[in-house]
């Protein structure tokens, strides 16, 4: 009413006449409105009623146009976003201040009626657009053909770093619409989003509820050694061939949950088939990524992660803890303070407990006495501080109180825990304890043996020398011409032969050896001297000795029964007739290639050969065989079988060898190398 005060009175005016009334009215100042007022007639369903109605004038057009107009301008500014309108000439119409701030460069502000064109090649030449200058005409020809679509949208980065997408909407009559939104944050939320997919390697996918079309990424293509061709109609039933069919039902639970809108989300692990025929193991995630205006899925994403490796992981994991748990060995680990933290079975059940979990959470020497826990900390904790090991053995405590012998080993990890592995040792012990026990009574037995041997030997070596003895003095030698009172010197010096054998049996167990420098040729000249004694006069003994002595640092009883032994075998295997028995020496005389090594092994020092020989009738290979054996003999009754034993183990003891060349019907011949210096008595 304020703005038309007539208004009233020209309404009773026309309730009381009935005619319409017209008139010009300016609410606004100016020619205003034309206000019609007219009476409507009544009818059965509506009583008699006044229509009013403003018609504006051309004046009121072009005023509300205007104000139409101001209020679409100033709407425009106030949008942050730059905006702009150009006519069907590709001029510049309307832009609003943040399209000027955009394009304004050194060149100075941009202007209504410049064509689009101008405003670009601004642009370029200001650096706004980054684009190289070679390139510049091409980039614009391609750009104003864009401008013929009616709707176009493109995303387009700025020099500065800026983004924004570009959308452009024309008109029938050629007019065009020109908006760019930011989307600077997005892009770089895009940017840092895909770095932490390829950097977590994820492979992503979308799949349209309505088309059944799905989309995957380059990684999930990579995954499966497939093609981006092959995947691009793949969908769900495709994605649900790939799956393993020991897990279809719960990959595709979760999907199908989302599906009918029960479920948001889902995680689930599966096994996805390779292009190669191989299984892939993986972790999917997903869930509604869009939905309809009504509230239905309309689209669903997610990610897979490759597990295989973990999976793997997992597998040798557990088939290491189904190792460790049937293990006979026992398996702890301690933190760094001594708490135990695990332990498997065999563990526990050796220290008398029936479930592991009992010993979770105690102190490891809670495992043993107050004593052996202290002892052992002593030994074992310096060593695992400066190595990072030790091992050793500990009586360890039983929960009933028993105790038994335990070995263990302990190493350090990082992070201060200790891994102690251990075995319950007291049968082995006691095993071991027995052995030694047995082995020092074989020592002791082969003790008293070595004394039977000795003893048995000697008495062999007597025997000959008594032999000897009876011989030289049968009073019947004066019939072959040998003069008693002659003979009696030699049994003299024969008997101190004997006495001097019995010598070994006085220092038997005592480990004296008294050694002193001999000469081995008088040494073996003697020897001789006593073969010849019982030699009979079919028989020659022949000694043949360098110029020079040959000193060694021997003990002279041990060569002088050698040489006593070799020497009467060979007389006795001399038989009837003309025969010989020569024994020689020399310095540094190889052993013959021809003759056998029996006994030890040809010194590397220097060494002294003696040489043994008789016409005899050889040696058989049967009895070679057996030459060494102690009790084995060709001499029946009359023999021990134990000289060559006795003289075998001299001569190893030494260090020498014997060797043998013996040819049947021939004779024998042995070679004794014997060393210049007593070994070492270890």
């Amino acid at each position: 009413m304020a703005v038309d005060p007539g208004l009233s009175l020209d309404c009773r005016s026309v309730l009381r006449g009935g005619q319409a009334s017209v008139r010009q009215v300016s609410p606004f100042g100016g020619e205003g409105y034309m206000r019609r007022i007219m009476l409507r007639a009544a009818c059965e369903e509506q009583a008699e009623e006044l229509v009013i109605s403003y018609e504006p004038t051309d004046s009121a057009q072009r005023l509300e146009l205007t104000e139409v107009r101001k209020k679409l301008v100033d709407a425009l500014d106030s949008v942050q976003e730059p905006f702009a309108y150009y006519d069907k000439y590709d001029c510049l119409a309307h832009y609003n201040q943040a399209y000027a701030r955009l394009h304004h460069s050194s060149e100075g502000e941009i202007i209504a009626g410049m064509r689009f064109e101008e405003i670009l090649r601004r642009d370029l030449r200001n650096g706004l657009i980054g684009i190289p200058v070679e390139e510049h005409e091409q980039w614009l020809r391609d750009r104003i053909a864009q401008r013929e679509h009616q709707n176009f949208e493109k995303e387009m980065r700025f020099s500065d770093g800026r983004w924004f997408r570009v959308t452009e909407r024309s008109s029938a009559g050629g007019s065009c619409v020109h908006l760019l939104v930011d989307i600077t944050d997005l892009k770089i939320a895009q940017v840092g989003l895909q770095q932490v997919i390829s950097g977590a390697q994820a492979a992503t996918w979308t799949v349209n509820l309505e088309t059944g079309e799905s989309d995957v990424n380059d990684r999930w293509i990579e995954m499966l050694g497939l093609d981006r061709q092959a995947v691009s109609s793949l969908g769900f039933k495709g994605w649900r061939a790939l799956v393993h069919p020991e897990d279809v039902a719960a990959a595709e639970t979760g999907f199908l949950q989302c599906t009918d809108g029960t479920a948001a989300a889902f995680e689930v692990e599966y096994r996805l088939r390779h292009r190669l025929g191989h299984w892939v193991w993986v972790m999917g995630r997903g869930g509604v990524s869009d939905h309809h205006a009504d509230g239905r899925p309309y689209k669903i994403s997610g990610v897979l992660l490759d597990i295989s490796g973990q999976k793997r992981l997992e597998a040798e994991l557990a088939m290491q803890s189904a190792a460790i748990a049937a293990t006979e060995e026992g398996i702890t680990i301690t933190d760094e303070a001594g708490t135990i933290l695990f332990t498997n079975p065999a563990h526990a059940a050796m220290f008398g407990h029936d479930d592991p979990v009992s010993l979770i959470g105690q102190p490891w020497y809670s495992l043993y006495s107050p004593q052996v826990a202290a002892e052992l900390a002593a030994k074992a904790f310096p060593a695992l501080r400066e190595q990072g090991y030790w091992a050793g053995q500990a009586e360890a405590l039983q929960a009933n109180g028993t105790t038994f012998e335990q070995e263990l080993s302990l190493t350090e990890i990082p992070g201060g825990k200790i891994i102690c592995i251990n075995r319950d040792v007291t049968s082995r012990n006691a095993i071991e304890r027995e052995r030694v026990q047995i082995r020092d009574r074989i020592k002791l037995a082969q003790r008293q043996e070595i004394i039977n041997l000795l003893a048995a030997g000697l008495t062999h070596d007597l025997a000959n020398l008594i032999g000897i003895i009876s011989y030289i003095s049968d009073p019947a030698l004066e019939d072959v011409g040998i003069r008693l009172p002659r003979s009696l010197e030699n049994i003299h010096a024969t008997a101190r032969q004997a006495i001097s054998l019995l010598e070994p049996l006085q220092s038997l167990g005592t480990g004296k050896r008294e050694t002193e420098e001999t000469d081995l040729a008088e040494l073996l000249n003697e020897a001789a001297g006593i073969l010849k004694l019982g030699a009979t006069h079919n028989h020659k003994i022949t000694a043949d000795v360098p110029d020079e002595p040959i000193i060694a640092t021997v003990d002279p009883l041990k060569p002088m029964q050698v040489l006593l032994n070799l020497g009467l075998n060979g007389r006795d295997a001399l038989g009837d007739g003309k025969h010989e028995i020569a024994l020689s020496l020399s310095l540094g005389e190889p052993v013959p290639q021809t003759a056998a090594l029996e006994v030890g092994e040809i010194p590397d020092k220097p060494y002294a050969l003696f040489r043994i020989s008789d016409t005899g009738t050889g040696i058989t290979p049967e009895v070679r065989a057996r030459l060494w054996e102690p009790h084995f003999t060709t001499k029946g009754n009359m023999g021990t079988g134990l000289g060559l034993p006795v003289i075998a183990e001299i001569v190893r003891e030494t260090g020498g060898a014997i060797a043998l060349e013996t040819t049947s019907g021939v004779g024998s011949v042995f070679y004794v190398a014997w060393p210049l210096a007593y070994p070492d008595v270890q």
